[in-house]
């Protein structure tokens, strides 16, 4: 059985934007984590932003892809992360999250759940976080 999983992610002005697709496996889940932190991160100099993640289409992941899933969080939590929008299709998503990941149980940053897109970027704006250049679909 072939494991079908995939991410989006990309960097507009101070908003990071990514998008889990599918069942996440370790391979995928290390491959994440070296764009965030080779070719994302980079690019925000230090500066504050915010991260918005879409798991509306995302499905679990392996232990092992839970692991550096946390390294994910880790990263964003220590390289100025100040606002979290998460879209999904249920909280429950988001709590199971929460479960296997400690940097989300730690993490500084605000972090608001959505079912709907636009008031997740509708908050992004409210917090002064500039979403409309970004690759995100209604």
């Amino acid at each position: 059985m072939r494991n079908n999983c995939s991410y989006e992610c990309e960097i507009k002005h101070s908003v990071v934007y990514a998008k889990l697709i599918g069942s996440f496996n370790e391979r995928i889940a290390k491959q994440l984590y070296n764009d965030v932190q080779h070719n994302l991160l980079p690019q925000l100099k230090g500066q504050a932003f915010a991260y918005f993640v879409d798991l509306t289409e995302f499905q679990g992941a392996t232990p092992e892809a839970h692991l550096i899933n946390n390294q994910v969080n880790q990263l964003l939590n220590n390289a100025g992360l100040v606002n979290k929008a998460v879209l999904v299709t249920t909280n429950f998503q988001f709590d199971v999250a929460v479960v296997m990941s400690d940097a989300l149980k730690v993490q500084k940053a605000y972090t608001k759940t959505f079912i709907s897109k636009a008031e997740a970027l509708e908050w992004l704006a409210s917090k002064g976080f500039t979403i409309d250049s970004l690759n995100v679909a209604s």
